[in-house]
């Protein structure tokens, strides 16, 4: 199943909305729980290199996909299951886009 999400995108100062299909996300290896929670950290410096779409891929999941297929429950939690939310992207680039 492709993922399908909705992304907003500045164009010439104005928002154009558009549909892209994405790979599968990578869900396999990453790096331990307790690793990532010690080395977490704020940044205010961004990189220029742009977005893979593999790499929104797997943002996108870990922000609202689904990970138990059987109930269709997803990796964020929502108040009492209601699963109302919306993820939004903005960006300035992304490869292949």
């Amino acid at each position: 199943m492709l993922l399908l999400i909705s992304l907003l995108m500045t164009m010439n100062m104005h928002a154009n909305e558009r549909n892209i299909k994405l790979p599968e996300p990578d869900t396999a290896g990453g790096m331990p729980l307790m690793q990532a929670l010690n080395e977490r950290q704020s940044a205010r410096d961004f990189s220029p290199e742009l977005l893979s779409l593999q790499e929104l891929s797997n943002i996108c999941w870990a922000a609202w996909g689904i990970n138990r297929a059987e109930t269709g429950r997803r990796t964020a939690p929502s108040s009492r299951n209601r699963q109302e939310m919306s993820v939004l992207w903005c960006c300035r680039a992304v490869c292949s886009v």
